[in-house]
């Protein structure tokens, strides 16, 4: 029911929103806003509902922790 209640709010905010994005015929910022309230939305409803989402710091920290270490024992 909660869930319910705020996909209304923000289906209402939205649709205020994009009327009027779209009378000043902003397609660029019509298309960022919708995709990151999508987003938004998408990582509200899984955050109501207790899925667990990975930390997006885990994945830089594991993609450059490597490059950081070659770099440190480069310079030493």
């Amino acid at each position: 029911m909660n869930v319910f209640i705020v996909l209304l709010v923000i289906l209402l905010l939205s649709a205020i929103e994009v009327r009027n994005i779209v009378k000043h015929n902003r397609k660029y910022e019509l298309a960022v806003y919708l995709i990151l309230m999508g987003l938004g939305t998408i990582l509200s409803v899984f955050i109501m509902y207790g899925v667990e989402i990975p930390s997006f710091f885990n994945i830089i920290e594991h993609v450059f922790s490597p490059l950081g270490n070659l770099i440190l024992n480069f310079l030493e």
